[in-house]
């Protein structure tokens, strides 16, 4: 019935697939996050690369219901090859098709270097036969083969532009998709106004005319095309007319960026279609814009406050920290909006414009008298909070009158480091100076992101004081994850953690991260630690051997582990860093380990924890096993110091021993060479480790030459199930 074939690394089995016969009551096939349509298969005898088109040509899977490829970056033309073939008489009628992350430009535009430009004005004009994706998709709807369809998600398409989506909203509003029940659309930037205005005059009049009248879930994504707030405002009431699917709608979600500072006209639109009851099904509202006047958002604020949405279950908030959110909070203090509404809010700022604080003064102001009771998330991103500011907004939330009983999570990411970090410990601390308690919150967290573009969060550290005085009273019942750094000889930083661990009760901690000190080095600092001449080593073991100071607070916490397994009993999550001095240090940790029998621990990393000797990985060895992990699927050692023959004493101990019913392992960024790759794939080929799927050796002192290629080719028949990932470095 269904077959699923996402992140396949070699793609030759796949296009046998797409060409068999056999395969005739196949109803769902799912191919997305790949490559598929763009890899050469280097298959003798095959094509060249695999066609989107053999998916629905020659009656192959003539049962074909739902067919997924987002993920694949398919290109336009071979979106418009597989459209082309739906329309054929023997095809199958799809009911649900996902083409996402897609619809590149052909390969002699991007050689030319004539590629769209991020900066508004400067997207190229392309035309028809640039862009045959989409237009093959209003092709295909008119002609009726896509009649049965209900569900239809189009994002991050590049030949999506404002100029293809015209035909593919006008062939909607043909109702030529009457059975359409869920439809996800992104549309790009628009290369003029005079764009801009005939696609939205489109798309209005595709729900006006009725081409979306069975539409429960909307999501449509503007916020590449510059729109015109008026136009919004327009859509709003088309969509909550009685000619349009107001009346069915159950989620909208709408994500717009206007052109200029605008007078708020879009939320105007919202406020009156919500207050004159003309969504009368909406459960899940998202509402997300860079640049909107601050009219609209007061109305708004005060259709939630009274209730006139009685349906509005769920609703995401992703807006600027500007007058308008000051106005959204004057229209919420009105009233108090309705108990089982639940909020996600996020606000971002500029890293520290002076309105700002205004703003947030506001906010914290709206939280603390209660008109906020719906707040279930809060996400800051780029506002920069003083110390003040930050204990003012968890004293607020912890006020006896702000009753935040749905609020399960507080972050806050700037792209400085130290404020963040004090953002978050001096928030803490408000909520230990407030009167009641945050039953359901169950993390706060502290990231920081680059400055310059793409750069994944970084999650900070936090010191365990501040947390351990809000747990110890019991204000934060429903707390799931710590994340906190303890100091080399902090015993006081212990003690507050120690503190935070025995007052879980009930037990409600599923994530534990305790770094032992700051990080040990820097990527460059990394790759001489891990790979060092023998003189290095030589040095480095002399001046280990020499440092006689015992690192207390590692083997105070490894102690008290087992004291606290009665609150640890939904342990899930557990990763322990930067433990690189004495022996008994890890000793310590591993004994304390098994001591607590973490019957719940599904996964466990030890990041720059160093294993300094055979006898320490066989320590190890003896904590893990089927008994005193008996739930262990992932298991991360990184740059522990890992040699051939620590590991090689690992898995002896496991071949003793049951071992945890490991589902991954991953052994990178350590010392591990040649003959230690090949002894662990000796050892997984007893079979001691049956569920593994997946084994990660990167950066080490592998070199993978022939002989363990070779290796691994006859072990493929006893291991068909394990990937090995490493890298050639």
């Amino acid at each position: 019935d269904e077959v699923t074939g996402r992140g396949v690394a070699g793609y030759a089995p796949l296009s046998k697939l797409l060409t068999t016969d056999r395969l005739t009551a196949l109803e769902e096939l799912d191919l997305s996050e790949n490559a598929l349509f763009e890899e050469e298969l280097g298959v003798p005898g095959a094509p060249k690369r695999v066609c989107a088109s053999s998916i629905a040509q020659n009656g192959r899977f003539p049962k074909l219901r739902v067919l997924n490829l987002c993920g694949n970056s398919i290109s336009s033309r071979e979106t418009a090859s597989l459209l082309t073939a739906l329309q054929q008489q023997d095809a199958p009628r799809l009911e649900e098709l996902g083409l996402s992350s897609g619809g590149g430009r052909p390969r002699a535009f991007v050689t030319e270097g004539r590629k769209m430009e991020k900066r508004r004005g400067e997207r190229k004009s392309w035309s028809e036969e640039d862009e045959p994706g989409i237009h093959a998709f209003a092709d295909a709807l008119n002609s009726g083969c896509l009649s049965q369809l209900t569900q239809l998600t189009m994002v991050k398409r590049d030949d999506l532009s404002p100029e293809s989506a015209i035909p593919l909203f006008r062939a909607l509003s043909d109702r030529t998709a009457p059975q359409l029940r869920t439809l996800n659309v992104e549309v790009q930037e628009a290369s003029s106004e005079e764009s801009c205005q005939e696609t939205m005059k489109a798309i209005i009049a595709a729900v006006r005319q009725g081409g979306l009248r069975h539409v429960e879930n909307f999501t449509l994504d503007l916020e590449e095309f510059c729109a015109v707030s008026a136009h919004i405002s327009l859509l709003f009431f088309a969509l909550g007319s009685r000619v349009g699917p107001g009346s069915r709608l159950r989620k909208l979600d709408l994500r717009w960026d206007c052109m200029t500072d605008s007078d708020g006209q879009s939320l105007v639109g919202l406020a009156q279609i919500l207050g004159a009851g003309g969504m009368p099904c909406l459960e899940d509202l998202s509402v997300v814009f860079q640049k909107e006047g601050a009219k609209g958002a007061e109305a708004f604020g005060r259709v939630l406050s009274t209730g006139r949405v009685p349906s509005l279950r769920k609703m995401y908030l992703d807006w600027p920290m500007s007058p308008v959110m000051s106005s959204f909070c004057e229209g919420l203090r009105v009233g108090n909006c309705p108990p089982e509404l639940k909020m996600e809010l996020h606000i971002h700022g500029n890293d520290g414009e002076r309105e700002e604080g205004d703003v947030l003064v506001r906010l914290t102001e709206t939280i603390r008298t209660g008109h906020m009771k719906c707040l279930q998330i809060l996400r800051s991103f780029g506002v920069l909070f003083t110390s003040e500011s930050a204990a003012g907004l968890g004293q607020a939330m912890a006020d006896e009158n702000a009753g935040m009983v749905n609020l399960e999570e507080v972050a806050f990411a700037t792209c400085r480091s130290l404020s963040t970090e004090e953002t978050a410990e001096s928030f803490w601390r408000g909520l230990g100076r407030g009167s009641a308690g945050l039953r359901a919150l169950r993390k706060v967290l502290a990231y920081y992101y680059a400055d310059t573009a793409p750069a994944p969060l970084e999650h900070h550290f936090l010191s365990p004081r501040p947390l351990a005085a809000v747990v110890a009273r019991g204000k934060v019942p429903s707390l799931s994850e710590i994340k906190v750094q303890v100091g080399v000889g902090d015993l006081e930083g212990v003690a507050a953690l120690s503190a935070c661990l025995w007052w879980f009760s009930p037990p409600s901690l599923t994530s534990l991260d305790v770094s032992f000190g700051p990080p040990a080095k820097t990527f460059e600092e990394e790759t001489v630690y891990f790979r060092p001449d023998p003189l290095q080593q030589q040095q480095q073991q002399e001046e280990e051997e020499e440092e006689e100071a015992p690192a207390v607070e590692v083997q105070t916490f490894s102690r008290a582990l087992p004291d606290f397994s009665r609150s640890l009993t939904r342990l899930e999550h557990l990763r322990l860093s930067n433990i690189q001095r004495p022996e008994a240090e890890f000793r310590s940790l591993c004994h304390g380990i098994q001591m607590a029998r973490l019957a719940s621990l599904r996964q466990l990393t030890l990041d720059h924890v160093c294993i300094m000797h055979e006898e320490a990985a066989g320590w190890l060895s003896a904590a893990l096993n089927a008994d005193t992990v008996p739930r262990l699927t992932v298991l991360k050692i990184l740059k522990a110091a890992l040699t051939d023959r620590k590991l090689k004493r690992l898995t002896d101990g496991w071949i003793r021993r049951p071992p945890p019913p490991l589902k991954e392992l991953d052994l990178s960024l350590n010392r591990l060479t040649d003959e230690g790759a090949l002894a662990l794939g000796a050892f997984l080929a007893l079979k001691r480790l049956p569920a593994l799927l997946r084994v990660a050796i990167g950066e080490n002192q592998c070199r993978m030459p022939r002989r363990w290629e070779d290796a691994l080719k006859k072990l493929a028949g006893r291991l068909p199930e394990i990937v090995f990932c490493w890298s050639d470095d």
